[in-house]
């Protein structure tokens, strides 16, 4: 991802994490096959909500221990990487203060918790608490690829960016290139729309320009 890493030294207004947010909930608006939920329970079904909600991890250190805690951004194809990028400062504030999602749950006797969380998986409501995709990184540590599975269709996973030789116009150049993989549920999609959501992801962030010192990671 060579295209969304800009060599101009600007700071830009969002982090390389909020492009690729708004990028993939911008491809899978264009493919809603893609943007469904499969249930199990009472019965195995799919649901297709009308907006992209995308789940994001974050890496957070609470009263000294480190957790890895989600979100859920909605309507995340109508925000801007600027809004998108304000919003994880605000969720990774609430996080690091002890009011994020998970700690609120794990604060409840088990069994009220365990039926709070059945609750928030149930076809209507599931897409706002579990996200219809999902973006995890590990941009802040020296790795390239990984492969996660969000618990939802698509999961996009952002690596750390190193600078290396590429091909540009039949010359080489060094640029810094940002690493993604995805992983998808293939009771949902099948290889062709997964491939085809990979190749509009990685077309839509070769139209961004990001610094490579502001591609470090905050997820």
């Amino acid at each position: 991802m060579s295209g969304l890493l800009d060599r101009s030294g600007r700071r830009p207004a969002a982090s390389a994490t909020a492009h690729v947010i708004r990028a993939i909930a911008e491809t899978v608006a264009q493919h809603p096959d893609a943007n469904c939920t499969f249930h199990r329970l009472p019965f195995p079904m799919l649901s297709r909500p009308r907006d992209v909600s995308v789940k994001v991890a974050f890496d957070v250190e609470v009263d000294g221990v480190r957790t890895v805690q989600s979100d859920v951004l909605m309507r995340a194809d109508r925000r801007t990487p600027s809004e998108i990028h304000e919003w994880m400062q605000h969720a990774r504030s609430r996080m690091q203060n002890g009011r994020g999602r998970t700690r609120l749950l794990s604060a409840l006797p088990r069994s009220v918790g365990r039926s709070v969380f059945a609750s928030m998986t149930i076809a209507p409501v599931r897409h706002r608490f579990l996200g219809t995709i999902a973006v995890t990184s590990l941009a802040h540590r020296r790795v390239g690829t990984f492969f996660s599975d969000g618990g939802t269709t698509v999961t996009v996973g952002v690596g750390h960016a190193h600078r290396r030789p590429t091909v540009q116009d039949d010359s080489i150049e060094i640029r810094s290139v940002l690493p993604l993989s995805m992983t998808f549920d293939h009771r949902v999609i099948d290889g062709a729309l997964a491939a085809d959501i990979l190749g509009d992801l990685v077309r839509h962030l070769e139209r961004c320009t990001v610094p490579a010192s502001h591609t470090r990671s905050e997820v």
